[in-house]
């Protein structure tokens, strides 16, 4: 025999059960999408150290007249030489633009004479000891893209010959 119900001991209906189930499935989605997002950022920051850390490398090879010695009209250095390169790195990663300078006379008069760097070089087909000192400087632009292509970055640096 059942022993007789004491009031307010009716217990839970099937429809206030189904409503706890789903408002607790919602706190765990919206848990799990902050899980997630975290971990998603966290991966980007670290692609975006990683490519800060070895595009810093790759300059120093690049103006490192030990690793990459200076050439008047170069088109490219390795950015590579000498650097340790994480897993899944290689030379592929990196874009490299040489730019040289022209020292030539610049009248402040003639906004046309600037002196600037140039995307040809000046000295093409000119022996290497008749260009002069002032003239052997060049702005290099180094781009880095982590191997998954999602973290870029790009330095400038200038490279001088002696």
């Amino acid at each position: 025999m059942k022993p007789p119900r004491v009031a307010g001991d009716e217990g839970f209906t099937l429809v206030e059960l189904l409503m706890a189930v789903v408002l607790l499935g919602v706190g765990a989605a919206a848990v799990m999408y902050g899980f997630l997002n975290s971990i998603g950022s966290s991966d980007r920051a670290r692609q975006q150290a990683q490519t800060s850390v070895v595009i810093t490398a790759a300059a120093e090879a690049v103006v490192d007249p030990n690793r990459n010695p200076f050439v008047t009209c170069a088109t490219a250095y390795d950015p590579t030489v000498g650097v340790a390169l994480p897993a899944g790195w290689s030379v592929g990663n990196f874009t490299l633009q040489v730019r040289y300078w022209n020292p030539r006379f610049t009248s402040p008069a003639d906004p046309s004479s600037r002196v600037e760097f140039q995307d040809t070089c000046p000295w093409q087909g000119i022996a290497e000891s008749a260009v002069p000192s002032a003239a052997k400087l060049q702005e290099i632009t180094l781009t880095a893209t982590h191997p998954n292509g999602r973290a870029s970055r790009t330095l400038i640096v200038l490279k001088r010959g002696a």
